[in-house]
């Protein structure tokens, strides 16, 4: 999972799919249109983040009409709201359903949109720089269309914060007493879960530098080593979770990461455990999203938003204290059957660095 935040414009997929039984029926008749009276059906998208400095929530409108619909989607007005037409906040409240506050969205032109299907200027989102809390409160989102009259409505937990058990913090990471299958048991990652968190996945981040040889020219640099998600039993939090591990799939992971350079030294930085936590609401919209493997390929459209259509979830990513590999790891990297060529090294005694 990236921390950067992206906006999934699947409602593009519903639009085809009308354009084209429109475009099938006209084939076979020239004066029958089903493109029936016009109906606003508003898109929203927002993944509310403790751990970002800004929220952003994503409201477009889906569209229908005669022609190709990628013109129009490259037609910035298409799904585009005119400034002054969304009024937009989220409400938060505490874990006796109490109100606590009301934090407006402001339209933010500031995100840059690569181009794509959609017209990427302007890119109109909504955002705020209110913190959020994980004390288990909640957020309401409240939109409203003020020229249509049309409101719409949703709300989420904030996921709260995990406990990692293991590694524990002033250990050196070993990843060679669990080396590979042979040795018949996993090196474990264990943490318990956080309340609101449905769907959770671990990295683990190792850093390092790169230098020129004989130059000073320094690039600090790091690898994610992301595992599959996981998902807990309830949404309650306190529950153990574990991620299995043999090491020599960390020493095979960076080698296949990591191109062969004999031109440069590099040196070994720590390690960072990184657990992404994902909602229940967004869990059951990744679901409901990937792709069909049977026979059937029509699937229902996942919505939790009242009065339109899109997911308004939470997610939160945390990092823990930075670890050390211990000497035995250490030595596999730099003299070991998969990492020898990629030039690792340590200043100290009898060091190549040196």
């Amino acid at each position: 999972m990236q921390n950067t935040k992206r906006t999934n414009y699947s409602a593009l997929t519903f639009v085809l799919c009308l354009f084209s039984i429109a475009a099938s029926f006209q084939a076979c008749k020239n004066d029958f249109d089903v493109n029936g009276p016009w109906k606003e059906t508003m898109v929203v998208y927002g993944l509310l983040d403790p751990s970002d400095a800004v929220q952003y929530v994503k409201i477009s409108k889906a569209f229908l009409g005669k022609g190709n619909a990628y013109d129009m989607a490259m037609v910035a007005d298409s799904s585009n709201y005119a400034p002054g037409v969304i009024e937009a906040s989220i409400v938060q409240y505490n874990p006796s359903n109490q109100l606590v506050k009301t934090i407006p969205l402001k339209l933010d032109s500031s995100i840059t949109k690569s181009s794509g299907t959609f017209a990427s200027a302007p890119n109109y989102l909504y955002s705020t720089t209110e913190p959020l809390t994980q004390d288990g409160s909640y957020y309401a989102l409240k939109i409203k269309n003020v020229n249509t009259g049309l409101e719409l409505s949703s709300s989420t937990p904030i996921v709260g914060k995990i406990s990692l058990i293991s590694p524990f913090s002033s250990q050196s990471i070993d990843f060679m007493t669990n080396y590979n299958a042979s040795k018949g048991v996993p090196a474990k990652v264990k943490w318990t879960t956080a309340p609101g968190g449905k769907m959770y996945q671990l990295t683990i981040r190792f850093n390092y530098k790169e230098v020129v040889r004989n130059t000073s020219d320094t690039l600090e640099k790091s690898l994610d080593w992301v595992f599959p998600v996981s998902l807990s039993n309830s949404t309650d939090g306190s529950e153990e979770m574990v991620q299995e591990l043999y090491g020599e799939a960390f020493f095979t992971f960076l080698a296949a990461k990591i191109p062969i350079d004999h031109n440069l030294r590099r040196f070994p930085g720590k390690l960072e455990y990184i657990i992404t936590m994902g909602a229940a609401e967004l869990y059951n919209y990744t679901e409901f999203n990937k792709p069909s493997t049977g026979i059937v390929q029509e699937k229902p459209l996942y919505t939790n938003i009242q009065g339109g259509i899109g997911i308004f979830s939470s997610r939160s990513t945390q990092k823990s204290n930075l670890f050390k590999l211990n000497d035995k790891s250490l030595s596999e990297l730099l003299n070991g059957l998969h990492t020898i060529d990629l030039d690792f090294c340590i200043v100290g005694p009898g060091s190549p660095c040196n």
